[in-house]
């Protein structure tokens, strides 16, 4: 009952705008949201998800506080934890657009939930999320979005809950489509490193080999020589290979990932 309870609100209150579409994912629906919406700061909250009492706050502070890009704590919850995220490298006011770019980098800024973008930049340079992807849509747009930016406003104001689902979410998911995805996260990462002297360069973490690893494991079998080819000419999969990992466990799982790339 979704659509009608949207509806009812609606029509308590013309702020409300609801907007029904043919399921096209999550990137479709932003950006018909994007394309919709008339106010001057844009957020995003997932359907799973839940704001604070603190979010109130945040909006009075960034009508007071001019920037480009405005970034905020969150708390991060599932069945088996729960636990505060503070986002480390900012400190509390406004930041210079290095700081910005080497959080992004360090992915402290990479999902969308957890900023406030200012509508004009958005709408002024057509900013959208890509559609051709499963997973790491959040990090491209932010890389675009981080291009026209000068200044981020940090908040130390837990804001936001991010469930997570311990079972079934998308943060667990291996598909095979991923391993493109991963590699076209990397290159935004990579364009945002090429924008300032002094920047950190993006490093392949645990999180990467899990995922490539466990994917590979799972569908290397569907993959013809010459998508595995292609996918080891990526800039993801090289810097993925070329590091030394700490854990003997993650070592093995590098060089298994090169056999199965044979």
């Amino acid at each position: 009952n979704t659509k009608s309870i949207c509806d009812d609100y609606a029509l308590k209150d013309r702020r409300f705008c609801v907007i029904t579409q043919k399921n096209g994912g999550v990137s479709s629906a932003r950006n018909t949201g994007l394309n919709k919406s008339q106010g001057k700061f844009i957020s995003f909250i997932d359907a799973d998800d839940e704001i604070t009492s603190e979010y109130n706050q945040i909006i009075d502070i960034i009508k007071k506080e001019e920037s480009d890009f405005y970034s905020f704590d969150f708390y991060v919850k599932s069945r088996s934890f729960s636990r505060k995220q503070k986002r480390q490298l900012y400190s509390p006011g406004k930041n210079a657009k290095e700081v910005l770019y080497n959080n992004f980098l360090q992915g402290n800024s990479n999902n969308v939930w957890c900023n406030i973008y200012r509508a004009e930049i958005i709408k002024n340079n057509k900013l959208s999320f890509p559609t051709n992807m499963s997973m790491g849509e959040d990090c491209v747009f932010n890389a675009r979005y981080l291009r026209f930016c000068e200044s981020v406003y940090y908040i130390n104001l837990s804001a936001y809950t991010y469930y997570i689902d311990d079972q079934s979410s998308a943060s667990y998911a291996r598909k095979l489509s991923y391993l493109q995805d991963f590699a076209k996260t990397y290159e935004s990462y990579m364009e945002i490193y090429g924008l300032c002297d002094n920047l950190a360069l993006p490093q392949c973490g645990i999180y990467d080999v899990n995922n490539v690893y466990g994917i590979l494991k799972r569908h290397r079998t569907e993959m013809s020589k010459s998508e595995k080819k292609a996918f080891k000419k990526t800039k993801f999969c090289q810097a993925l290979l070329s590091q030394t990992y700490v854990s003997l466990k993650h070592e093995t799982k590098k060089w298994m990932i090169k056999f199965y790339l044979i």
